[in-house]
């Protein structure tokens, strides 16, 4: 048995569920309880016996969740059931404490305008959080501004509790005679009188000079209504300095990592990983790719893109990335990319190979190491760097800030740093975590209209870029047929000219069977007539550049939800809520096309179930009780 088939993840998620009248609205609602000791033991593990009867776990965090990432493949017991791990699954168990009637005094906590109090950074480190004291207890707000508070009975009530938030302290009146009923849940929510300050500029000078400014954020981007810092680039997990330098480590990209996960200063560097991957300037046999595009819908950046195949299981793509055109016109796309194409203003450049490495990924099946895809993050100046910031919503880590787009069924909630579990061929967590390279498509593109980099110029070298992708994803599922998303996809784009070495242009039109009029997915839809244009102008546009790469929820052979909560919102569930598009520009693109063209919103409203949200405009309801969050 591979390693890639033997180990999975888990998140266990401790709550207090509520269906009353809660904020301004009498709707149901989750709340997630930081500070729980929730656990897992191992009941039976076919591949990793020696850990039967194993039981770990930790108290629960802000979001309310332990993350259990890399469990070997089996049998698992938690506090209220069983759960047997099994690949390409992303497992969230909720835990309702045995003593839940206890939570009699609940709410939540905000700041003028609706902003939440206190902080929570991987990057800076920090997770402050405001605190409810009462009656000689106390208990954390959690990261969504809601608490729930254990009061035994024969406790002493007071007539106020107190909340803190960093320099806040307020008493609040608490209901006595409400909570002297034992069988009554008590709201007591709170608006703080501060309320967090507005960024409208940001600059920098040298000598009394003007050398730079920062983005802000359109003042009516939807995104600004789901103002924190982890909303986007995090779906499947955030990792800490710790855990990115863990994940270098594994693949061979550091010798050693500090306390705190600082790199040393024999990390691999830029030119190094060139040289080894045979990129220019130390070429190869192989030639080497290159096309330079805005990708207008993920990121939004300049992205000039390189990529080489060394043999079947050797390839290496890589892309430096520039700052945003400052619109869309000709002009604005044109400048941004001469000034990326002569090296200016870099951000960041990401690399990915796909290689073997000694030592991880053993496949007894071909009787060798297999190839596995490896992420790599170099600054300006070729250093590796453990995390970068791509929209401008704060600096992310690898392999989280890769993986919520490239996938990663081997990775759930961060890279673990070490022990639980040492699999059987590397001495310690394994340095694959299932990604996948992800095809380019054209149609999310802008290009310059300069001769060379027209989109018409760089067809063909896009074209046998999307075709390394599918040797990838040949390899990795181990089949040349069309058995991935993926290859299914290209194959589709390039039906009427499949060879890789003739020029032809990407179909941007390609719909697959499955949502074409007659298809399986199109008849199943609430509306088969217009399934076509909800899979061209909503899926190809806004969910498939990421979904395609999520085996179980690539929207081009499966139905997405209707009615759920991660486009929608407006449930019970604030961790799911207007989660989707996980990427802010799509975010923001997504929704103003929605409150801008009647036939999208008609569109998402047929096939998705969205509709006008509780806060007067066509938007993602991301908290129901409180909308002005």
């Amino acid at each position: 048995m591979a390693t890639r088939d033997t180990f999975e993840g888990a998140t266990l998620r401790g709550t207090f569920s509520i269906v009353r009248t809660f904020g301004t609205s009498a709707v149901g609602r989750t709340i997630y309880l930081p500070g729980e000791q929730l656990r897992l033991t191992a009941q039976s593990l076919p591949y990793t016996s020696a850990y039967n009867g194993l039981s770990i776990g930790d108290n629960s965090n802000l979001y309310g969740d332990v993350r259990f990432p890399k469990l070997p493949i089996g049998t698992w017991r938690h506090a209220q059931g069983e759960w047997t791990t099994g690949k390409d699954s992303l497992w969230i168990q909720k835990i309702v404490p045995s003593d839940e009637e206890l939570f009699r005094l609940y709410g939540h906590i905000n700041l003028q305008g609706g902003a939440l109090c206190g902080l929570i950074s991987e990057y800076k480190g920090k997770a402050i959080a405001p605190t409810v004291i009462y009656a000689g207890m106390t208990t954390q707000v959690n990261a969504y501004g809601d608490y729930a508070l254990r009061i035994p009975l024969g406790t002493t009530l007071a007539p106020q509790m107190t909340v803190v938030c960093e320099g806040i302290r307020v008493d609040v009146p608490v209901p006595v005679d409400r909570l002297q009923n034992p069988t009554e849940h008590v709201e007591v929510s709170v608006t703080l009188s501060n309320r967090p300050p507005v960024v409208s500029a940001i600059s920098a000078t040298a000598n009394g000079q003007a050398v730079g400014s920062a983005v802000v954020d359109d003042a009516g981007a939807t995104s600004n209504n789901v103002p924190r810092s982890d909303q986007f680039l995090t779906y499947k997990g955030i990792d800490t300095g710790d855990s990115a330098c863990a994940y270098y480590l594994a693949i061979g990209a550091t010798p050693s990592c500090g306390v705190r996960g600082e790199l040393p200063p024999n990390a691999l560097k830029f030119d190094e990983w060139k040289r080894m991957r045979k990129l220019a300037p130390y070429d190869g046999t192989s030639p080497e790719l290159r096309a330079t595009y805005v990708n207008r819908v993920d990121l939004n950046l300049v992205r000039d893109m390189h990529a080489v195949k060394n043999n079947s299981r050797d390839f290496a793509f890589y892309v430096c990335n520039y700052p945003k055109p400052r619109s869309t016109s000709e002009n604005d796309v044109l400048a941004a990319i001469a000034g990326a194409r002569a090296g200016k203003n870099l951000v960041a450049c990401v690399a990915m190979d796909y290689s073997a490495t000694e030592g991880t990924n053993f496949d007894p099946t071909i009787g060798s190491y297999r190839s596995f895809t490896k992420f790599y993050v170099f600054g300006p100046g070729g250093n590796l760097i453990t995390s970068v910031n791509l929209d401008g919503r704060g600096e992310k880590y690898v392999p989280g800030s890769c993986v919520v787009c490239h996938g990663g069924s081997g990775y759930t909630g961060k890279f673990p740093r070490t022990t639980f579990p040492i699999t059987a061929d590397s001495n310690g967590p394994s340095a694959s975590i299932e990604a996948r390279f992800l095809p380019f498509d054209l149609g999310n593109y802008n290009f310059s209209p300069t001769a060379g980099l027209r989109k018409a110029d760089q067809q063909l070298a896009l074209k046998q870029m999307n075709y390394l992708v599918r040797d990838i994803e040949a390899d990795f599922s181990g089949s040349n047929v069309a058995g991935t998303a993926i290859m299914s996809l290209i194959d589709g784009w390039y039906a009427d000219s499949p060879n890789r070495f003739v020029n032809s242009n990407l179909d941007e039109s390609y719909i697959p069977s499955g949502w074409r009029p007659t298809g399986a997915l199109a008849a199943a839809s609430a509306d088969s007539a217009t399934a076509p244009n909800f899979y061209r102008q909503v899926i190809a546009r806004s969910c498939r550049t990421c979904h395609v790469a999520l085996p179980n929820r690539d929207w081009d052979t499966t139905r997405p939800p209707v009615g759920g909560a991660h486009v929608c919102g407006g449930t019970e569930e604030l961790s799911l809520n207007a989660k989707m598009a996980n990427s802010k520009v799509t975010f923001d693109q997504f929704w103003l096309t929605a409150q801008q063209v009647p036939s999208f919103r008609a569109l998402l409203g047929t096939h998705l179930g969205c509709g006008p949200a509780g806060i007067g405009v066509f938007a993602p309801f991301q908290d129901p009780a409180f909308p002005s969050n």
